[in-house]
């Protein structure tokens, strides 16, 4: 796991520069007099954070122009800001120009691909589009997204036992994060109904290719088996019915039609599935591009890749192909790195074209290590053949795989461990945490 350091800052702007604000604080930077007091507000602008609107950061900070505010007031709402989850950095103050008190907030948003998509695996009496607008109509700030151990995650599973409660639906809620598959390359946090128990007891799906009857028969039989989700995230049903299709070269496929009928026993509510198979056209790999870099060259591509012209195009060669281009970069501390995949479909050779792209971000070094849970000789092993140390590259791969490669230290024997990283970001140094313990 992962933590980033994030920035609070709130000051009156004159032209001094503002002052920073340790995360959770709220102490009060030295003011300049002439804008001690309390200042009425001529306008409100947000720096930095196109993807939301006004309206939305609006109802996070509570504030509304012809407002008088103070300082506490401002520091107030730079606080709200930063506490949704979705900033690294919040930096607020007021700009007195030509008469017009403008009260600016410059954020910084937290990268997208380091947020958690919001899934809803069974709540099988509400669309996705339904359960997204009443959380929106709560939470405006609210985009489909939130941060990992956001103060959002329960405020949803309130809302979404609001929903159950005015439909009169007795259900228990649990949501957790779930890992990203090839399908949906993403981590999510996903909402689930525990109780009563939803249970797929059938799954009848037609119009795919004669040809795959069988595997699909086979695909039914594995969904009912499964835990039903209908959710964006995860393996979800439709992943599982549509598998013969798409790793047969239809890439395209889809369902369509989909109807989904309830049956309530006093033990679970059962669920019957039915849809109709779009398999699109059949498509091959046609090119797979990757221009070579000093971390990871062409001939690194080609040797790792399983993705070769003529041959089909599977979801896990594509995902396979990404994880090993990402793994290079991690091991020479691009932590957070991000590799993408640009997919062209050509409908007139019925070829598939892959291109690889990384985006590095910044090298990250080791800046302090600590250790818990080892004592005498475990830790005195530990130190002596642990490498990183203060300076080093952090090499993420390194730490997973600190035990399996050190079978050898007997004092070690026994003992697994959970690691944490804390980011600076601005001078690309990690203090890193890890937490022994005896396994059973």
């Amino acid at each position: 796991m992962r933590c980033l350091e994030r920035v609070l800052t709130a000051a009156f702007l004159v032209s001094a520069p503002l002052s920073v604000l340790a995360q959770g604080t709220t102490a009060a930077p030295a003011q300049d007099t002439a804008t001690a007091a309390a200042t009425s507000i001529d306008r409100i602008t947000f720096m930095g954070a196109d993807a939301y609107s006004d309206s939305d950061l609006l109802h996070v900070i509570r504030l509304h122009t012809g407002d008088t505010v103070t300082q506490p007031m401002i520091t107030a709402a730079a606080q709200a800001l930063y506490d949704s989850g979705l900033f690294t950095d919040v930096n607020a103050g007021f700009d007195f120009t030509d008469g017009v008190h403008t009260l600016i907030f410059h954020l910084k948003p937290v990268p997208d691909d380091q947020l958690l998509h919001v899934s809803f695996a069974n709540l099988i009496w509400f669309t996705t589009d339904d359960i997204n607008a009443a959380i929106h109509k709560a939470i405006p700030i609210y985009q489909g997204k939130i941060a990992d151990q956001s103060k959002f995650a329960d405020q949803i599973q309130l809302i979404l036992n609001g929903m159950l409660d005015k439909q009169h639906i007795a259900a228990s809620l649990s949501h957790e994060v779930v890992a990203p598959t090839p399908q949906h390359p993403y981590r999510a946090l996903e909402f689930r109904v525990t109780d009563p128990p939803i249970r797929l007891v059938s799954a009848t799906v037609v119009g795919g290719p004669v040809a795959l009857v069988n595997a699909e028969v086979t695909a039914q039989k594995n969904a009912i088996a499964a835990a039903y989700n209908q959710g964006t995230a995860g393996v979800t049903t439709e992943d599982i019915l549509l598998a013969p299709v798409i790793h047969a070269g239809y890439i395209g496929a889809k369902l369509t039609d989909v109807k989904v009928q309830l049956s309530t026993t006093p033990q679970e509510i059962r669920i019957l599935y039915y849809g109709r198979i779009d398999s699109g056209p059949l498509y091959k790999v046609g090119t797979v591009a990757w221009t070579s870099t000093e971390v990871y060259s062409a001939d690194d591509f080609e040797r790792d890749s399983e993705l070769h012209t003529g041959s089909l195009p599977h979801e896990n060669a594509v995902e396979d192909t990404r994880k090993s281009i990402l793994s290079a970069y991690q091991k020479k501390g691009y932590i957070n790195a991000d590799v993408e995949v640009s997919t062209a479909l050509n409908d007139q050779d019925g070829s598939v074209n892959y291109t690889f792209s990384v985006v590095p971000g910044d090298v990250y070094h080791v800046n302090t290590v600590t250790v818990t849970g080892l004592s005498g000789e475990a830790l005195s092993d530990f130190n002596a053949n642990f490498q990183l140390r203060q300076g080093s590259v952090l090499d993420i791969s390194y730490i997973d795989n600190f035990l399996s490669n050190n079978t050898s230290l007997a004092a070690l024997k026994g003992y697994g461990f959970s690691y944490q990283t804390s980011e600076n970001t601005e001078t690309h140094q990690v203090d890193l945490t890890l937490a022994f313990s005896l396994q059973h």
